[in-house]
Formats: structure tokens, sequence, C-alpha cells
């Protein structure tokens, strides 16, 4: 009886393994957009039901940053972004004043807040 619990356990534990080894994770999307008013799905729905908060809609420029693919495009619409630290580009990327009511603009809070752009390519 313990021979055959062992053996279930041991096949249920390689079974797992295997299947974490198929799993992959899911791309970062090529575009993102960034709204300072988004607070949850409900917000990003009244914009465009297409996309999904915190994935490929986002409220504060770093996580939108954060999240798109070398190479991708964050979309910005109009809005006061304030940025506590620095807000940092590590890759190449496009960021993009959309168009509409006014235009986005970034407050740095604190004394040694900047924009600090570490990629080649980076188009603002």
């Amino acid at each position: 009886m313990k021979t055959k619990i062992f053996y279930i356990f041991a096949l249920t534990v390689m079974l797992v393994l295997v299947s974490g080894v198929a799993w992959t994770a899911p791309a970062a999307p090529s575009e993102v957009w960034v709204d300072d008013g988004w607070t949850d799905q409900t917000d990003v729905n009244n914009f465009n039901p297409v996309l999904s908060w915190q994935v490929d809609a986002f409220n504060t420029l770093q996580d939108g940053i954060d999240a798109v693919e070398q190479g991708g495009t964050v979309n910005v619409t109009a809005g006061t972004y304030v940025q506590t630290g620095d807000l940092v580009i590590d890759k190449t990327l496009t960021v993009i004043g959309t168009s509409g009511d006014g235009k986005p603009t970034i407050q740095f809070d604190g004394m040694c807040d900047s924009l600090i752009i570490q990629a080649d390519g980076v188009v603002v």
C-alpha cells in the first residue's frame, strides 16, 4: 500500500514538473496605454474595452514603461503624472502623447527625481 501511494505521489510530482516546463510567460505587449485617471478595469473599459488593467493599461508612466516590450510604444493620455522617484527608461521604446484634450505633463515630486534614459533608440 505504501509503495502504491509513493508511486502515485511521484507520478503527480513528475506531471506537475513536466507541465510547468510547457508553460511560458505571456509576452510583453508591444503597445500599452497610460492614463493618470484610471484606477481599475472599469475605468479602462470606458476608454477601450479591449485593453486589460495592469497588462496593457496603467495609471503610471513607470508601470507602462516597465510592461511594454523592447521596441514597443507607450501611449500617454493627457493629464498630470506625478512621479515620485526617478523615471527610468532602460530599453528601446517610443513614448507618445496621444491627441485629445491637453497634453501629458510629468510632475517630479522630489528634489532628486529625474528622467533617466539608459537605452539607445528611445523616442519621447
